[in-house]
């Protein structure tokens, strides 16, 4: 039996490499999902990195450039 969850919380150190950490936990959210469903197309999206959970916050990144830009907490 498997459980989908709309919202995953996890802590790490203040001053991490937040984009990897993200990018790491998404991507095993998505194979580990993959593996219970995998004729189901999987995808996980990331409100935000912050101080304090809310579900309004969006990612913000260095020099606004998403792509590249490491990402800022929002506080």
């Amino acid at each position: 039996m498997a459980f989908i969850h709309d919202e995953i919380v996890i802590e790490v150190p203040e001053g991490s490499d937040y984009r990897s950490r993200r990018d790491g936990l998404m991507e095993v959210m998505k194979s580990c999902m993959q593996q219970v469903v995998p004729d189901v197309k999987i995808g996980v999206h990331c409100n935000g990195v912050m101080k304090h959970w809310s579900k309004e916050v969006e990612n913000q990144y260095e020099d606004d450039d998403a792509e590249n830009g490491q990402i800022i907490p929002v506080y």
